[in-house]
């Protein structure tokens, strides 16, 4: 019966602990969130805007970029080409068209269409920084 004794008591020690933290008051000047401010809580990481954001959540996965080789070289496994000088053989008309439908341009294109993903303006702001790299 004794061997039983420790593991219990560790139990009903640690639910003590955990209970009596419980009830504590916040500290003077810290109760809680102003009335229209959403509790505290984990947030979503913070996506960069703009273009370079764009590419970073939607291309980067599959496709190094510029920089890359700045830090390594493409990553193992990416899937696409290197589009670091993607400007100097395609215009920002041909990119925009290839980001809503590579099917169009390559029948046997792994890429998805990002015509239903991505509105019309984050598409022509991707192909224009895509353009750029020359």
């Amino acid at each position: 019966m004794t061997r039983h004794r420790l593991p219990v008591a560790l139990a009903l020690g640690f639910l003590v602990v955990v209970l009596a933290g419980c009830g504590k008051k916040p500290a003077a000047g810290n109760n809680g969130p102003s009335p229209g401010e959403p509790p505290p809580g984990p947030t979503a990481p913070a996506v960069a805007s703009g273009p370079k954001g764009l590419f970073d959540q939607h291309c980067a996965k599959c496709h190094p970029s510029v920089g890359a080789a700045a830090e390594g070289g493409p990553r193992k496994g990416m899937k696409g080409p290197d589009l670091s000088h993607v400007g100097t053989e395609h215009d920002a008309g041909w990119i925009a068209d290839h980001i809503r439908n590579p099917r169009g341009h390559k029948p046997q294109s792994r890429m998805p269409e990002f015509e239903s993903k991505l509105s019309a303006e984050d598409i022509r702001a991707l192909s224009e920084h895509l353009a750029a790299m020359k």
